[in-house]
Formats: C-alpha cells, sequence, structure tokens
C-alpha cells in the first residue's frame, strides 16, 4: 500500500510582491491553493473584481483545508501488538506504544506500564489517507488508511479479466464495455431493469454481453454443449467484489420456450446472480446456476431467449 503512495515534490517558485517589495524566492510543497492568501493579495493589488460577494467567499475558505502529500513509514499507523491498522480510540504507553483498544489490556500486562487515550494520534490516524490501490483502472478515490480494505471490497474500479480465452486484457468493468465493443466487435446489448428482453444470441459465440442501463453494470450470458443433447445458459454479473455488502445484489429469470410457440414446451431458471471477475475464464458448462435448454427448442444457430433482470437489497 505504501509503495503506491504518490511523491509530491518541492518546488522553487517565483513569489510575486508589489513593486516596492522586489522579487524573492521560497521553497513550498505543491498544495491545494491557499484561498485566503489569494483574496487578500487581489484585495492589496487592486485586482478584485468589483461586485464579488465577499460574504460568499467565506464559507468556501473554511471548508477548503490546505492538504499536502507526504511519505510515511507504514509501520507508524500499524497497532504495536496486533500489527493491524490502527483506528480510534488509540493508546499509547509511556514507552512510546501506540495501540489498539482491543490490545490496550493485554499490552499494558505485556509492557507493564499503563496506557493512556492519545487524542492528538488519533486525529492524526483519522487524517492519514492513501490513494486507492486501484487507481491505474480509474478511482480518484483518496481514503483513510485503516478504511483501505473494506474501499478495495466496494470499489467499482476493482479490475476484471477480459473473458476471450485469447486475450489478457484486464480493467475496470465499465472498460470491458468499450473494450468489447472495439476490440473483439461484440454487440452490447443495454437492457433496463425489471423488464423482460427477447434475445437471439449466435451459438457460434460462448459469451455475449449484456448492460444495465440504470448503473453500466455488466452481464455476461455463457453458452456451453452439453453434448450433442443440450445447451447450458448461464448468467453471471462481471465484477470482482463479491464479498461487498454494499453492492447491488441481483436476480434473474432465463426462459426458452418452443419455436413453434407451443407453450407447454418451455425450460426456465430464476436464481441470484453470481459475480465473478473473469481471472478463471468464463464459467464452465454446469458450473453453478445454469438453464439446460434441450435442442428442439433451437431453432438453426440462433437460441432465442428471454432474459430478466431484477436489482435487489440486502
Amino acid at each position: 500500500m505504501a509503495g503506491q503512495d504518490k511523491r509530491t515534490l518541492m518546488s522553487v517558485g517565483d513569489g510575486k510582491r508589489n513593486a516596492k517589495k522586489g522579487r524573492t524566492q521560497a521553497l513550498v510543497p505543491v498544495m491545494k491553493p491557499n484561498i485566503q492568501q489569494q483574496v487578500t493579495e487581489d484585495i492589496e493589488n487592486g485586482e478584485l473584481a468589483h461586485g464579488r460577494n465577499m460574504q460568499a467567499l467565506v464559507p468556501l475558505v473554511k471548508d477548503m483545508p490546505s492538504q499536502i502529500d507526504v511519505r510515511i513509514d507504514v509501520t507508524l499507523l500499524h497497532c504495536q501488538a496486533c500489527r493491524r491498522p490502527l483506528k480510534p480510540p488509540v493508546f499509547m504507553c509511556a514507552s512510546g506504544h501506540a495501540v489498539c483498544c482491543h490490545c490496550r489490556k493485554s499490552h499494558d500486562e505485556m509492557c507493564g506500564v499503563a496506557s493512556i487515550h492519545c487524542g492528538g494520534l488519533g486525529a492524526f490516524i483519522c487524517a492519514s489517507k492513501v490513494a486507492c490501490s486501484y487507481k491505474d483502472f480509474g478511482c480518484d478515490s483518496y481514503v483513510v488508511y485503516h478504511q483501505a480494505d473494506a474501499h478495495m471490497r466496494a470499489c467499482h474500479f476493482a479490475p476484471c479479466k477480459c473473458p476471450d480465452s485469447g486475450c489478457g486484457f484486464v480493467g475496470a468493468p465499465a472498460g470491458l464495455i468499450e473494450h468489447f465493443a472495439t476490440i473483439h466487435s461484440r454487440p452490447i446489448t443495454y437492457v433496463r431493469y425489471g423488464r423482460s428482453w427477447n434475445l437471439s444470441l449466435p451459438l457460434s459465440k460462448s459469451w455475449h454481453v449484456i448492460v444495465g442501463q440504470e448503473d453500466q453494470n455488466v452481464f455476461l450470458v455463457t453458452l456451453g454443449e452439453l453434448g450433442a443433447a443440450a445447451t447450458l445458459v448461464s448468467l453471471v454479473c462481471v465484477r470482482a467484489n463479491n464479498t461487498a455488502s454494499t453492492a447491488t445484489r441481483f436476480w434473474c429469470k432465463l426462459s426458452v420456450v418452443y419455436p413453434g410457440g407451443d407453450k407447454d414446451k418451455v425450460v426456465l431458471m430464476s436464481s441470484t446472480v453470481s459475480n465473478n471477475a473473469m481471472f478463471d475464464g468464463t464459467p464452465r458448462p454446469g458450473e453453478g446456476m445454469f438453464l439446460t435448454v434441450p435442442r428442439e427448442l433451437i431453432s438453426g444457430e440462433l437460441l432465442a431467449i428471454n432474459v430478466r433482470i431484477d436489482p435487489f437489497s440486502h
């Protein structure tokens, strides 16, 4: 995690002053602009536009504290007993050992020195933020260090692999949509949740792409052969975070009716939709939940299938 911190270089800049004060140089860190200082300089130099509402600037100044990127030994952010990331309340003994609330008692007995609550260190811990590990895949979030693992489990930019066996592309699900269309020339079918959609899927392709219009979630309909007797159909959501408690879950219904319209000849399946990052390829025939479609329900080289996807809360 520490190796992914971006380093901020110190730069030498020319500090502008009015003609009487001359020109000086200062070594300053790169940080967010100091709005209060800029407003003051504009007023002194007579550059503030007439009619500007000064009172409207005050809340903006207060809401934008200066920040700076620093490099720090990551062990300082960990409990010195259990070695897990520290989070408030944080305690420190007279020997300088910082421990979490769960380790306080056992550490005091082992160290022989009582520890006390250290609010200042707790505030420092809460202000220590790191870039998301999936920055290269599009996530620009900075999160509190002890919340980084939870963020990774819920991050929508967690990478997935292209399901094509001969392709090594890895990217966020949103990036896969463009990849499928441009590199593999696969049609992208956009659907709205809570509605039934009739699709015609070529049997010559082992996977087909569906995208939810509401949230751009990517789904894959995969086809596999069960000998010459039937075709196996499954549907998965292409994402990595199958443990994220905050991620939307989905339910699907797949059905195939006899091509002649005989509704007495129909197969259907309803199931929750599993997540798959595709690093092991597409689901193999018979793996997980799937719909078995007898050959007599297939017309030529196309599979006519009805698909419905519904989101549901936990």
